[in-house]
């Protein structure tokens, strides 16, 4: 059957973040979005190096210790959910045309999708930046 720790890492932290976007979506009337989407998937992976960091040390040079890297990846996921929360917001206030009286970033369509790819990217980049430096 396997190990709680497993299923929780697996399939139960997938659902709840899930579960987290589609009704705060549902409830702003938005629909899904690749940048949220990916961010989204980024917090599993995450969690998943939190709960599994002796086995995820072995591939960092730069955090060799467990504690180090579970360390880092908890703030990690604390700036993505921070990320997801600003994609969201500059997604919101597009839908909403409320752009051109806000924010320098969401005055055009372009320049918003633009913030939005920089803003992925920064996920992906602290995401792996602990395997790929070092």
């Amino acid at each position: 059957m396997g190990s709680f720790a497993f299923w929780v890492e697996s399939l139960f932290f997938p659902l709840i973040a899930l579960t987290i976007n589609a009704v705060v979506r549902w409830r702003a009337r938005m629909p899904q979005s690749a940048p949220a989407d990916l961010i989204l998937l980024l917090w599993v992976f995450d969690v998943a190096v939190i709960l599994k960091a002796d086995t995820f040390s072995q591939f960092s040079e730069l955090l060799a210790n467990p504690n180090d890297l579970r360390a880092w990846f908890v703030i990690v996921l604390l700036v993505n959910v921070g990320l997801w929360m600003a994609i969201f917001r500059i997604e919101y206030m597009l839908a909403r045309g409320t752009a051109s009286r806000t924010g320098w970033f969401t005055q055009s369509r372009p320049r918003a999708m633009i913030l939005c790819f920089a803003t992925s990217t920064v996920a992906v980049v602290t995401s792996t930046a602990a395997f790929t430096m070092g």
